[in-house]
């Protein structure tokens, strides 16, 4: 059995600016690293997105922008 946990997340607060969503899930991504300094890119297995945005591909989009190298793809 494959044991798989959750070490950290990022957020950011709600808005209903008209803000791209690639640039806030970008922020989020950065609000992760800056308060876990111990996790690195490298550390990455998966990326989830849960938005109530209609954009489809979110994780593989993020994903690219930051440079995982993910092992599992969450769509």
């Amino acid at each position: 059995m494959v044991k798989v946990g959750i070490a950290a997340c990022g957020t950011t607060p709600f808005t209903k600016d008209e803000e791209q969503i690639e640039s806030i899930l970008f922020k989020s991504t950065n609000n992760l690293f800056e308060n876990n300094l111990k996790i690195n890119k490298k550390d990455i297995d998966a990326v989830l997105v849960s938005t109530n945005n209609n954009s489809k591909y979110l994780s593989p989009i993020l994903s690219e922008m930051v440079e995982f190298n993910q092992k599992l793809l969450i769509l």
